[in-house]
């Protein structure tokens, strides 16, 4: 209890506890001994399994043991001779994983091996398996091995996404402090609301419901990381529209190029031109901002590219006359409608009289930045600046991040000058 002196033990029960320590070690030395001669042995079979669960019960988290268990029970099921049922094995393994759970709730191996039985002896009772997911999160709701073992559960139990999203809401209510909640509703969201643009992490309307939960949540506790994270998430994910800015030949190499104002992939647009072979990446990758194609022929005097969008379409000409090059100014501030800017501006308000009242509060400096970026880097230049220095002060160990940061927003609105210089 909080308050009350601490009372020395006495000599008694010191000695009784330094006892059952060697006990207990003894126990785990000579069991790890008896398993090492049983497998040189080549002796993987139920008594190794007895052996193995004695120790695992003892210390959990000896991967050694976890491995050699998954591969007699591997020998046991292909083992036409074994009469235990597959449901059977399992759930006793189950039975042991959730033992070795009581003693340490964050034990990777145990966590590990109950998914991989899951996987090896199907069958059995997933229903169980959500409900002690559900018990141990109200345990300890940040124990993001369940919560990782839950999405693992669910997706077998094929469960609607907006169940679980409700479930998540559940867990934030009862403590806004919990990151895996917010994360675990930062990957359902775009399952059931995705933005069909992909400028926003999720469409409009349940966007700014978005920002107003998290809102009461980050500006409860400044100082508390969860909320900001996913704070962050909606709005660091907002993108300009995505739009064709470059095309261009290279008759040396005979090769079409397409830049994009970032990065596309093939499910997205449809670039079209009847001299063009197979379109790729620079990069290899499957997205990208810049795409080839080769060309069969670069004797013509004129090309067409045909670029559809998920918003507009595109025909591109380029003319020897022109040196085959086309280009137009890119569009470099997220797309927000004036009803989502003036959301923005109200929490970005919000940061700032945080901030008046304690100025080095690293969440608050960087969400403002992610505002501010936002609602139009080029015109919040310098006030970015000042935040991105004040958090070198106050968070010197990623100082090299905010010079990135700050590097690259130099490079951004420098490009903006030289394009609207162009056009």
């Amino acid at each position: 209890m909080h308050g009350q002196k601490k009372t020395d033990k006495s000599e008694a029960v010191k000695e009784k506890e330094r006892k059952q320590k060697e006990a207990k070690l003894k126990e785990y030395r000579d069991g790890m001994a008896q398993i090492a001669t049983r497998r040189e042995a080549k002796l993987l079979d139920w008594d190794t399994m007895g052996v193995i669960s004695d120790v695992l019960r003892v210390n959990p988290d000896v991967y050694t043991l976890w491995n050699l268990r998954k591969d007699i029970i591997l020998l046991l099921l292909s083992d036409d001779s074994n009469n235990e049922e597959p449901v059977k094995l399992g759930e006793n393994e189950l039975r042991l994983t959730e033992s070795c759970l009581k003693i340490n709730p964050k034990s990777y191996g145990a966590w590990h091996h109950r998914k991989w039985i899951l996987e090896n002896c199907p069958g059995l009772d997933l229903k169980i398996e959500l409900a002690l997911c559900t018990k141990y999160l109200k345990l300890d709701s940040r124990n993001f091995h369940c919560w990782d073992y839950r999405r693992f559960v669910v997706s077998m139990l094929d469960l609607s996404p907006e169940e679980e999203l409700s479930y998540t809401l559940v867990k934030i209510e009862e403590d806004f402090s919990n990151y895996s909640s917010w994360h675990y509703r930062s990957k359902l969201l775009p399952l059931i609301h995705g933005d069909p643009t992909g400028q926003k992490p999720i469409k409009e309307e349940i966007h700014l419901q978005e920002l107003d939960l998290v809102q009461n949540a980050a500006f409860t506790d400044p100082n508390d990381s969860s909320a900001w994270y996913y704070l962050r998430w909606l709005v660091g994910e907002l993108q300009p529209k995505l739009d064709v800015i470059l095309a261009f030949v290279s008759r040396e190499d005979k090769k079409l190029f397409v830049g994009f104002n970032r990065n596309a992939s093939l499910d997205r647009v449809r670039i079209e031109c009847p001299a063009a072979s197979r379109w790729r990446t620079v990069e290899s990758f499957k997205d990208g901002s810049l795409w080839f194609a080769g060309l069969n022929d670069v004797s013509m005097d004129e090309l067409v590219v045909n670029v559809s969008l998920q918003s507009h379409e595109k025909s591109i000409s380029l003319s020897e006359k022109e040196g085959f090059l086309w280009q137009a100014s890119p569009q470099f501030d997220p797309t927000i409608s004036e009803k989502m800017k003036a959301v923005l501006e109200d929490q970005l308000d919000s940061c700032n009289q945080l901030l008046d009242l304690e100025p080095d509060t690293k969440w608050p400096l960087l969400t403002s930045v992610v505002f501010m970026k936002a609602i139009d880097s080029y015109a919040y230049r310098d006030d970015i600046m000042k935040r991105l220095e004040s958090l070198k002060k106050c968070d010197c160990y990623r100082i090299n991040y905010y010079n990135d940061l700050m590097n690259k927003l130099v490079d951004f609105c420098d490009s903006k000058i030289q394009f609207s210089c162009l056009h």
